[in-house]
């Protein structure tokens, strides 16, 4: 739902600018039609590019294709009304903004990934507020019907970035109970050294496919040593990290890795892969530590 909020958000905004545009292209001359195309492709292109990133974890060349066509055919449109200049300019940056959106959510941190897609869609649509702003200054129409008032786009935005800041924080919320915030912070140990060597050791393997872990319900005893194998069983590497521990496995795909660690105290710990996009596809595990 997140992800189509965003998208909507920016097919409102290019549709908005384009329709001003060939209502009124009689009165824009070609370098505000090449300024206009290439902000609508830039901004396009961006904004659907990290949307699309995270839609799409682990495809990262099918996204960045997706991108770039979409993002080149905002641009596209933009400048037909306006002449092949404005054309080729929009389409250029919407290819290159496609591409530099899905790169940018990749290299991100996974816990920032939300939070770089809430600042695009900020400041994306402030860009493209403000195009509409001059196109109303250059054509003299501030009162052109219901697409010129720009009170009426102000408030749309403000009212798609409410819904997004909305879902996004309930995406971030852990779902979990009161048990796993009041031990959020409790200490577990991994010897790195000792890994396997162990004998009275439990083992745990836990397998990753695109997009899931089997089992995602684990169950351990406090201050047991446990050897936790990240069988990666997909097309694209995967990670499993226990939220808010040290505890991080990572594993390329077709290989296995391996951890022995130990729980010191009892409670409810979230697992997830942190490479972006994985965990909204549904790479979560839920560990209960029982005494």
């Amino acid at each position: 739902m997140l992800h189509v909020t965003v998208l909507a958000l920016y097919l409102l905004l290019t549709g908005w600018v384009v329709s001003y545009v060939m209502i009124h292209r009689r009165w824009l001359d070609t370098m505000i039609g090449m300024m206009t195309s290439m902000s609508v492709g830039m901004i396009s292109g961006l904004g659907i590019g990290s949307t699309t990133g995270l839609m799409l974890p682990g495809y990262f060349f099918q996204a960045t294709v997706l991108s770039m066509l979409a993002g080149g055919l905002c641009g596209l449109i933009s400048g037909l009304p306006l002449g092949m200049l404005a054309v080729l300019d929009g389409t250029l940056s919407g290819l290159m903004a496609g591409m530099m959106g899905t790169m940018l959510i990749i290299m991100v941190p996974p816990s920032f990934a939300h939070t770089t897609v809430l600042l695009l869609s900020i400041v994306g649509s402030a860009i493209l507020f403000a195009v509409h702003l001059l196109l109303l200054q250059e054509t003299h129409r501030e009162q052109a019907g219901f697409i010129g008032k720009p009170g009426v786009l102000f408030s749309m935005i403000a009212a798609f970035q409410f819904l997004f800041f909305f879902q996004a924080s309930s995406l971030n919320s852990t779902p979990l109970s009161a048990e796993h915030l009041h031990h959020h912070d409790s200490i577990i140990e991994s010897d790195l050294a000792d890994m396997g060597t162990d004998p009275s050791s439990n083992e745990l393997l836990i397998k990753a496919s695109e997009f899931a872990f089997t089992p995602n319900k684990i169950e351990v005893a406090v201050n047991d040593n446990v050897l936790v194998t990240l069988d990666n069983e997909g097309k694209v590497e995967h990670d499993l990290e226990v939220v808010g521990t040290g505890v991080h496995i990572h594993a390329e795909a077709g290989h296995k890795k391996s951890d022995n660690i130990r729980f010191s105290k009892p409670g409810t710990y979230r697992a997830v892969c942190t490479l972006p996009g994985h965990q909204e596809a549904g790479m979560v595990a839920i560990i209960h530590v029982k005494k």
